[in-house]
């Protein structure tokens, strides 16, 4: 039986990208040093749970000089996390014939915050974080934690990320995947496969 491996952020939920646009407008600086500023940042110890989501924040405007309090800065990256219109109900139509495990790099703060928020467990029969197995979904170790958590064959199960490289190290072990670029983009792939 197949079983679907989904990831979160910028699948299901809005992630970090998109708080870039309303940062630039209140630091006044452009756009796209908004995103190098946010992107260019070592968050691996953040995904592991290894310091605090107050500790980025505040490594966060220190490197990068904002001119931003540490409440206004999560006020604007919590303001971002909104659900990916479409993907909800693609997981309910797969859910009613398929095993669906969330597998998502977040730290715990957030990962509370989407409970609470977005009821994600009632989605998915398991949901694994980053934080919790000690592995990034940049390493191969959280795709054999999932095969062997479950007594998985690689070749039955689906991964639906948005990043190529997250897909390409799952192939590596032998994991199928595609590529999330849209909720339709996804309906139409998997019914291009026959899953749905």
């Amino acid at each position: 039986m197949l079983t679907i491996l989904f990831d979160l952020s910028d699948v299901l939920i809005k992630g970090l990208e998109g708080a870039e646009e309303p940062l630039a407008v209140y630091l006044g600086l452009p756009k796209d040093k908004i995103f190098s500023d946010l992107f260019d940042f070592d968050y691996h110890r953040f995904w592991l749970g290894k310091i605090s989501e107050n500790e980025v924040i505040k490594q966060l405007i220190k490197k990068n000089k904002w001119q931003i309090s540490p409440d206004k800065l999560r006020k604007i990256i919590y303001g971002n996390f909104r659900e990916i219109k479409g993907t909800r109900k693609l997981i309910l139509d797969l859910k009613k014939r398929y095993q669906l495990i969330l597998l998502s790099v977040n730290p715990p703060e957030w990962a509370v915050y989407f409970e609470k928020n977005f009821s994600y467990r009632n989605l998915f029969n398991y949901i694994h974080y980053s934080y919790e197995i000690g592995y990034t979904k940049r390493e191969p170790e959280s795709y054999l934690y999932v095969m062997k958590r479950h007594h998985l064959n690689p070749n039955e199960v689906l991964l639906i990320d948005d990043s190529t490289r997250n897909i390409n190290i799952a192939k590596s072990g032998g994991i199928d995947g595609i590529k999330f670029l849209s909720s339709s983009q996804m309906r139409k792939a998997l019914i291009a496969r026959k899953v749905i």
